[in-house]
């Protein structure tokens, strides 16, 4: 759990201590942020939510620039999205978070997903809607690939989200703004 607030957050403070004096107020945000444990719906493991000082909520990493063209990865909520609809995007991103902390993405960043890494994409999906339902715990909306299958570059993802079919077409049309290869940092969400 540690291991995101040291491998994103550090950075983070490291680029502000050096920024502008413009940005230096966002290190007194970072400095407030509390970290809470929530478990994944599918048992993987915790994941770290920040909230702002007093618990007022998300608070998202500025978009630093990088030289390199990698980066982090961001996901916009739409505007009319109800609170569960909020929640979800949340809990994609903290978990992608946790899998790209785990090295659980892949190396070469974003990849196509034509061809087999579609098929075996859906597939999966397939099969994990399946086993949900013969445990007992079927989906209530998509079997959604956590992250997706283009920042794994397979088929069979670290983990699924229960999301609405709405969610899931806006964080996979999204991924569309990076280019093949772009290699995420971390992952964000703007409310």
């Amino acid at each position: 759990m540690a291991r995101i607030a040291d491998e994103f957050g550090e950075p983070i403070v490291r680029a502000l201590r050096d920024a502008p004096e413009a940005l230096r107020p966002l290190r007194g945000v970072i400095d407030g942020m509390q970290a809470k444990q929530l478990r994944n719906h599918d048992g993987v493991g915790d994941v770290d939510v920040y909230d702002g000082p007093g618990g007022a909520g998300p608070v998202q990493g500025p978009q630093l620039p990088n030289p390199d063209g990698d980066g982090p990865v961001e996901f916009r909520v739409p505007d009319d999205a109800t609170p569960d609809e909020v929640a979800q995007f949340h809990d994609y991103v903290n978990r992608s978070n946790q899998y790209l902390a785990d090295g659980s993405l892949s190396d070469s960043g974003r990849v196509s997903t034509a061809g087999e890494v579609s098929r075996e994409a859906r597939r999966e999906a397939r099969l994990e809607r399946i086993r949900a339902a013969e445990a007992g715990t079927p989906y209530t909306g998509v079997a959604a690939h956590v992250p997706d299958s283009t920042w794994v570059g397979r088929g069979k993802p670290p983990g699924w989200g229960d999301y609405t079919s709405r969610v899931n077409s806006s964080l996979a049309g999204q991924v569309n703004r990076y280019p093949v290869g772009h290699n995420p940092t971390h992952f964000i969400v703007r409310e």
